[in-house]
C-alpha cells in the first residue's frame, strides 16, 4: 500500500542498531504506526538484521480513532474548543466553526 504522508515519531540509535517509529496515512485512507528496527539487536531478537512491525487502523475506523484521540487530548480542558481550532490550524486541517447565542 502506498503512503500519502508519514511523520517520524521517534528514532533512536545505539550499538544495537536503529529503531524508527512513524505514523503513516495510507493511500486507502487507513492510518498505521510503523516500527522498523535494524542492526544487531534485531538480529538477536528476531533472527534477521532488520525487523518491521505495524498496527493499522482501517479507513472505516479512522474517524473513531480521531474521536478517541481528540477526547483524550482535550479532556478536562475548558479551552478545548479554541485549542482544537489552533491544533487544526497548526496542522493545516480545515475546520468549520459555528456559534449560537
Amino acid at each position: 500500500m502506498s503512503v500519502r504522508a508519514a511523520v517520524e515519531l521517534s528514532k533512536s540509535s545505539d550499538d544495537g542498531g536503529t529503531v524508527t517509529v512513524s505514523v503513516e496515512h495510507l493511500e486507502d485512507g487507513a492510518v498505521q504506526v510503523f516500527h522498523y528496527d535494524i542492526g544487531s539487536r534485531a538480529l538477536a531478537l528476531h533472527g534477521d538484521s532488520d525487523y518491521e512491525a505495524w498496527a493499522t487502523v482501517a479507513p472505516e475506523n479512522v474517524a473513531k480513532l480521531a474521536f478517541a484521540l481528540l477526547a483524550e487530548k482535550f479532556a478536562g480542558r475548558s479551552d478545548a474548543l479554541t485549542a482544537m481550532q489552533k491544533f487544526c490550524a497548526d496542522h493545516d486541517i480545515p475546520v468549520t466553526v459555528g456559534m449560537f447565542a
